[in-house]
Order: C-alpha cells, then sequence, then structure tokens
C-alpha cells in the first residue's frame, strides 16, 4: 500500500489547483437531502442536486477498464448495484491517506460480499494505463478501474466530485437510479449503503 500512498503524492501543484477548483466549485453546489455518519456524511441526492424529480437516473458513462481494456458503461450493470469511488492521486498526504482508506476499504467489502459491482474512476493523469493496471493487479485491487478523461465526470457526476472532494462515492441501485452519494465511508458503512441501494 506505501506504493500507492506515493502514487497518490506524486503531484502536489495539481492538487493545490484542483483543491481551489474544488472549493470553487463546491460553494456553487445545489442541495441536498444530508444525515451526519460516523464515517462522514452521506447523502440522498434531491431533485434540485440530481436534476430529478422523485426516481433520479444515474447518468450513463462510457470508458476503458484498465484490467480488462474492454469498454465498459453504467447500462451494462442494469439490475446490480454499483459503487463508484472517484479517486484522485495527486493529493496532500493527509488527503491521499484518506483515499488509500477508502480504497482499502472497498476491498475489504469486496471480500466480505458479492452482491454489488465496484468501479473506481481515477480522476487525475498520475497514472498510465499500464501503470494503474500493474498497481491495481499488484495489490489485488481486482475491480474495474477507469482513468476518467472527463468522460465520467462530464456524464453528470462532476457536482458530488466537487461537493465531497475526494474520495467521493456514487451508489446506483440495480434500476439504475442514484441512491446515495457520500465522502469517505467505512466498510460498515459502506454495507449499509449497499443494503440500502438493494431494497428498492
Amino acid at each position: 500500500m506505501n506504493t500507492f500512498r506515493r502514487a497518490l503524492t506524486r503531484i502536489l501543484p495539481i492538487a493545490v489547483v484542483a483543491a481551489l477548483l474544488a472549493l470553487v466549485l463546491g460553494v456553487a453546489a445545489c442541495s441536498s437531502n444530508t444525515q451526519s455518519g460516523s464515517s462522514g456524511t452521506v447523502t440522498t441526492p434531491s431533485p434540485a442536486t440530481a436534476g430529478a424529480s422523485e426516481n433520479i437516473t444515474a447518468p450513463n458513462f462510457t470508458g476503458v477498464d484498465v484490467l480488462t481494456a474492454k469498454n465498459v458503461s453504467l447500462v451494462d450493470y442494469q439490475g446490480s448495484v454499483v459503487l463508484l469511488n472517484f479517486v484522485n492521486s495527486g493529493m496532500t498526504q493527509g488527503a491521499s491517506n484518506i483515499v488509500a482508506k477508502q480504497v482499502e476499504a472497498i476491498q475489504e467489502l469486496r471480500s466480505e460480499r458479492t452482491d454489488f459491482v465496484s468501479i473506481s474512476v481515477v480522476t487525475c493523469g498520475c497514472f498510465t494505463p499500464d501503470e494503474l493496471r500493474d498497481w491495481a493487479n499488484e495489490n489485488s485491487f481486482d475491480w474495474t478501474w477507469i482513468i476518467d478523461t472527463q468522460l465520467v465526470r462530464n456524464a453528470g457526476y462532476q457536482r458530488y466530485v466537487a461537493e465531497y472532494g475526494y474520495p467521493a462515492l456514487v451508489v446506483i441501485g440495480p434500476d439504475q437510479s442514484l441512491r446515495q452519494v457520500s465522502g469517505y465511508a467505512d466498510v460498515s458503512t459502506l454495507s449499509g449503503m449497499i443494503d440500502d441501494a438493494l431494497k428498492s
């Protein structure tokens, strides 16, 4: 995991610019229904935040999974709960540690249950596809990893990244509706988020 933390801290100047941009965008972020949790803030997207009425459809996206070199789209996972995890490796040491803890929590949850799909979206150019694939394989992070070239965020997820920073988690239900948005969440909180998404 030290390799991950080193990789997460390689590009501090980009992190400063990204943090300022996230702060500016966060001030302009729309409202949402929020509940405090032990691991951070868990939000159920409101119509004002997500741009829909009661049933908020998650924006579709297509990206290349660096582990398989195949295109993946959100619609490929209709019928499954999807956990989108937005990460950025060009951050301060403290922020990098939180992102690393989030990835470790997802890995632990995946070892406990198989009723959800994980997609991690790396939002900086800190890795080449080969570097990210090698790193994920070395650490047994065997889920979908996408290097975002703005495709995923521009599909409609940027508002959540701006509001929560990194990591930003988006839980999508089997019917492709947005269920919850969160910052860092521990294994227990993640499991509860998956349970809630499976209920409806």
